[in-house]
């Protein structure tokens, strides 16, 4: 899949879409737990519902609505929608409410971010992996020119741009390393991290600053080739390997099952380098989806570069 694909994806998922400007006195909710927008009975998704309570109201939560009758909790909405006199953009797709998003919300939308992509990357630049469902997208892209060789294991370096539409993520991108052999990436995110909230910034803004950090880790391949070298022959040692651990569980605030779980994989797989840790961090990832999984990566990348117990600074 390349990111001509991407964009065909991406202008399908946008069809049906409409932005409906509203006052939020104008709202209310019925009797068969619908918001009705202008005589026109519509249904929020999870994150419509509780994009809008954490706007409208002051006493009722989506925890609250989804627990008790739909008249209880309908009534309290409607007791806060009456009384606030907010603007707001209901983002929609035919009678479905994505998100609730007030009016100084400047829309970066992922059809946007995949053109700023092509414009910098090229059309057919490779995807690694996307994910896209009405609350979140994220893209990671494959540098065409980004390929590396350590020790002989070929790497490829690459960005991770992500986005949401209905206010529940910030545009965003850093750059990651893609392990060939077994699939594992780890974020790199201090040298190229870029991070806009949708507020506060202009449309041009933002597009200038998803464009200065794709260029800014097109530069950086040597550099991280020579982080992958020197975590490599870093030796951690087995009176060292449980201050090691305790380090991570902090770095990456790790629960003790899933501490134990990436002990286990590093203790299986070695090497007993920083390189090998890392590389347990990753594999592990490959369990979760999501933030979670985004996490994980990130905590490896900064790994690379944190002198661990018993290293020089």
């Amino acid at each position: 899949m390349n990111l001509s694909d991407l964009a065909t994806l991406v202008a399908k998922a946008n069809q049906g879409k409409q932005d409906i400007e509203v006052k939020s006195s104008e709202l209310m909710v019925n009797e068969a737990g619908e918001l009705v927008v202008g005589g026109r009975s519509m249904t929020p998704n999870d994150w419509g519902w509780y994009s809008l309570l954490r706007k409208a109201s002051k006493g009722t939560t989506a925890r609250y609505m989804f627990r008790h009758p739909t008249e209880q909790w309908a009534a309290m909405i409607n007791h806060d929608l009456e009384r606030s006199d907010q603007a707001w953009v209901l983002r929609t797709r035919e009678d479905r409410i994505l998100g609730v998003v007030t009016d100084s919300y400047q829309k970066f939308d992922n059809q946007q971010v995949v053109r700023a992509l092509i414009s910098n990357l090229g059309e057919e630049t490779k995807i690694h992996r996307h994910h896209l469902d009405d609350r979140f997208f994220y893209v990671r892209t494959l540098y065409p020119n980004g390929d590396f060789d350590v020790g002989g294991d070929a790497y490829h370096l690459g960005f991770v741009t992500f986005n949401s539409e209905v206010g529940f993520r910030a545009l965003g991108n850093t750059t990651f390393i893609y392990r060939l052999v077994c699939t594992n990436d780890a974020q790199l995110q201090p040298h190229t991290r870029m991070n806009f909230r949708h507020i506060g910034y202009t449309f041009e803004e933002m597009s200038r600053g998803l464009m200065s950090a794709i260029d800014a880790g097109k530069g950086l391949k040597d550099f991280y080739a020579g982080l992958i070298r020197q975590a490599s022959q870093e030796e951690i040692g087995e009176l060292n390997v449980k201050a090691v651990m305790a380090e991570v569980k902090k770095l990456l605030r790790l629960s003790k099952k899933r501490l134990d779980e990436i002990s286990k994989l590093y203790a299986e797989e070695g090497p007993r380098t920083k390189l090998g840790l890392v590389n347990a961090i990753t594999h592990y990832a490959h369990r979760f989806h999501g933030d979670q999984r985004y996490f994980l990566e990130a905590g490896a990348g900064s790994l690379l570069e944190t002198p661990l117990v018993g290293q020089a600074a």
